[in-house]
């Protein structure tokens, strides 16, 4: 090949190679530009995450006392009717619509939300937060199981207590018609007795205790949840920073 030849195909690639680097230093740079916004919506994905789940812990935490007062009523209220002479009638009285009650979670998940409905769940890079949001999403979706049974059982409990006493204060969630004053049972004792003497309100009780003991169980394994995920969370916020 000749000199001038040979200075021609040198030329050539030395413009190739430039070309070259240059097109793999775009695509670098465009991948890094890519990569540093993923990371900033990332980062607003987690500030959403964090103040959702500031919300959701205060409230199972409160839903959870409130649902371990329920259950403490009804077991109360079942060793009365079992006989148990140690417990007094003004406890009964005030307990009585406690006993009647059901508590149930309330959730924020519009950042879970926004996420997959976006398809942008992919953003959250810990695998293991991802698994874990949804599965705390899929328990609140799926719902406590056995709440129509539970419902049914208040129901029921309630309208022993309203054949015996007269309306009654009723629960959250059940309204009922007429006059709801629970003090008839601090005026009147001997209706207390009889309410405590009736055959059908310790098979009811005792189921209800064992629903609300269920309860209370899916609502502790949803505030444990909330406190795990909301502790990876700022972990993540913070080795971001």
């Amino acid at each position: 090949m000749s000199r001038v030849g040979s200075r021609l195909v040198g030329r050539l690639l030395a413009e190739f190679a430039i070309i070259f680097v240059g097109v793999v230093l775009a695509f670098q740079f465009e991948n890094w530009r890519e990569a540093r916004a993923d990371r900033e919506r990332e980062a607003e994905a987690l500030e959403a995450l964090a103040a959702d789940f500031s919300v959701n812990r205060s409230r199972l935490s409160t839903t959870l006392r409130s649902q371990n007062n329920a259950l403490h009523f009804s077991r109360t209220w079942l060793r009365a009717v079992a006989g148990d002479p140690n417990v007094p009638y003004d406890s009964l009285a005030y307990m009585w619509p406690g006993a009647l009650s059901w508590y149930q979670e309330e959730t924020l998940s519009g950042a879970f939300d926004a996420l997959t409905s976006s398809g942008d769940i992919g953003l959250l890079r810990d695998a293991g937060l991802r698994s874990r949001l949804a599965e705390f999403y899929g328990v609140v979706d799926a719902g406590f199981e056995d709440t129509d049974n539970e419902m049914d059982l208040l129901w029921g409990l309630t309208d022993i207590s309203a054949e015996v006493a007269g309306p009654m204060l009723a629960p959250d969630g059940i309204p009922r018609d007429g006059p709801r004053d629970i003090r008839i049972f601090d005026r009147d004792v001997p209706k207390l007795e009889e309410l405590l003497a009736n055959d059908r309100l310790y098979g009811m009780l005792a189921w209800k205790v064992i629903v609300a003991n269920n309860r209370q169980e899916h609502l502790a394994w949803l505030n444990a949840q909330a406190d795990t995920i909301a502790m990876r969370i700022e972990e993540l916020r913070s080795a971001g920073r």
